[in-house]
């Protein structure tokens, strides 16, 4: 009865003679009515079965409750449980006050907790996250933050959050040119799909119990005609329980570039909305432990110091070995190349140098984050935050100027400056962005000054913001609250001349952040602009 009700397709039965193991069986679930000297009628385990769902389906029907279905040893009865009711009962008998709703239940929050260490070990151990397993880990931290209350388990909360934003945004993309998964791998596809038809075969196989009629079972009371029928009559009392209980998997996360961008600033808000929550006590405890660790350590180094290890009198101490003649090497001979050779060559060195930093820029971030002297999990959280939304911010950009929303692309760029300036405040050698986003916004300047006519809807592109866009804003503004100001503002003006210095102004900015590679062509952007400017003011003397 418990393999069917569970779904378990077959057992190993182990023979043993005093506890010395003779031989081990596989048995179908199936079969073990059929057994020789089998001393249980499948009948009493038929209306054993019938009796339980029915009972289950008369009571167990409160959504959202917990039941416990329990049977002593020397009991003849099978006693139910309410273990969400029991617990409200003994909650409401607290005179400290009733609790959340949420808070009542007790497995609530190891749920809410397995659900997001499932979640994060699924994304950090798969070497290719497939749109089909971005679905499940997304319906598992979903599933993750309804059932824990950020203002108890803010870090919990804002990591999930941090875990969302990363899955629709990932770490490793190329703002100008994002590449997102958007079919699963072949191997992939075709295991996960044998995988689900395996189930659903078994589960069909199960729930139709056509078992052979030519098996008898041998006992006292029945012949196996009737075991038959009373295997049948528990498959058919389990298929109409399980027939509702069906639920639809998790879709995969298909989306396009700006409503990944979307979703992903929508998690990294909710993420920093819940840094407000993270209270002194818990800061107190990390550094209390991370006292305690340094005593530690202190302490063992003090007793390594006064009791050093000695020599045994009848023990031979290990000596090193080393070869008495080195084997040398022969020195390898290095040919020069021609110029043209080492040209290409340093520039191929100079452009993966280049993409190493940007790829390795999330790993650097915990690494420099704990040299620094705050040490805190609420700057942790944060600028992990801030590095996405920085990303984020500059994928939407991209996706802005393909489509001519100017006034939205430079809204973009100058939150992404910003995420930029907090996470320079707080780290040394970050890997900086200010010379794409200022070339890119100095690009804005000039479309607009060619599409003058449509500047008013230019300037209402760039004062509209969402409030996850509110969110994020508030947040850079009170970081960088009494810092100097090191970029110009990016708002479109109602006066061509100006604009197109705007363009001008953001070119030479980026030009003081660029490597040489980007110089070259900042430069001839730059003097795009001002040769057109030079031909404007020439057209306005005239």
């Amino acid at each position: 009865l418990d393999n069917l009700m569970c779904n378990v397709p077959e057992v190993v039965m182990c023979y043993h003679l005093d506890g010395i193991v003779q031989k081990y069986e596989i048995i179908k679930t199936e079969d073990l009515p059929y057994l020789e000297n089998s001393q249980f009628s499948p009948q009493v385990v038929r209306n054993v079965a019938q009796n339980i769902l029915a009972f289950l389906k008369a009571n167990a029907t409160k959504a959202g409750h917990t039941y416990w279905l329990f049977k002593g040893r020397n009991d003849d009865v099978v006693k139910l449980y309410d273990l969400t009711t029991l617990c409200q009962s003994q909650e409401a008998e607290k005179p400290e006050g009733d609790p959340p709703q949420q808070q009542m239940n007790p497995f609530t929050v190891p749920v809410g907790m397995l659900l997001y260490s499932v979640a994060r070990n699924m994304k950090n151990t798969l070497p290719h996250i497939s749109p089909k397993a971005a679905g499940n880990i997304r319906a598992l931290l979903d599933n993750c933050i309804k059932l824990l209350p950020k203002e108890q388990y803010p870090q919990i909360v804002s990591s999930s959050h941090y875990i969302l934003s990363d899955l629709h945004v990932p770490a490793g993309i190329d703002p100008k040119a994002p590449k997102f998964e958007e079919v699963d791998s072949d191997d992939q596809s075709l295991y996960d799909d044998d995988e689900e038809e395996d189930e659903e075969d078994y589960e069909d196989e199960l729930l139709d119990c056509n078992y052979p009629s030519e098996k008898s079972y041998q006992s006292s009371e029945q012949g196996g005609g009737r075991a038959n029928v009373a295997v049948r009559h528990i498959c058919d009392a389990l298929r109409d329980f399980k027939s509702h209980a069906k639920k639809a998997k998790p879709a995969p996360l298909l989306a396009t570039t700006a409503e990944r961008c979307t979703i992903s600033l929508e998690h990294i808000s909710a993420g920093l909305s819940c840094l407000q929550y993270f209270n002194g006590s818990q800061e107190e405890k990390l550094k209390e432990s991370e006292t305690n660790a340094k005593q530690e350590e202190k302490r063992r180094i003090l007793h390594e110091e006064q009791n050093p290890n000695m020599a045994k009198p009848f023990s031979a101490i290990p000596l090193p070995y080393e070869q008495l003649k080195l084997i040398q090497q022969p020195a390898q001979v290095v040919k020069k190349p021609s110029t043209k050779v080492k040209r290409s060559k340093s520039k191929e060195l100079a452009t993966t140098g280049k993409s190493k930093n940007v790829s390795s820029s999330n790993r650097q971030m915990s690494a420099k984050f704990n040299a620094q002297h705050f040490g805190s999990w609420n700057v942790h959280l944060k600028l992990l935050l801030l590095e996405k939304a920085c990303l984020t911010f500059a994928t939407l950009a991209e996706h802005y100027y393909e489509s001519r929303s100017y006034g939205s692309t430079l809204r973009s760029i100058e939150l992404a400056c910003r995420c930029q300036q907090v996470l320079n405040k707080y780290m040394a050698n970050v890997v900086s962005q200010y010379s794409c986003l200022l070339g890119r916004a100095g690009d804005c300047f000039f479309q607009m000054s060619k599409h003058w006519a449509a500047i008013e809807e230019y300037v209402q592109q760039y004062e509209e913001q969402d409030a996850s866009m509110g969110v994020i804003g508030d947040e850079l503004a009170q970081e960088l609250e009494g810092e100097e100001e090191v970029l110009p503002s990016l708002a479109p003006a109602n006066n061509v001349e100006h604009v197109m210095l705007h363009s001008c102004k953001c070119y030479e900015q980026a030009l003081e952040h660029a490597q040489k590679m980007e110089s070259n062509e900042l430069l001839r952007r730059l003097g795009n602009v001002r040769n057109e400017l030079g031909l404007k003011y020439m057209y306005w003397a005239q």
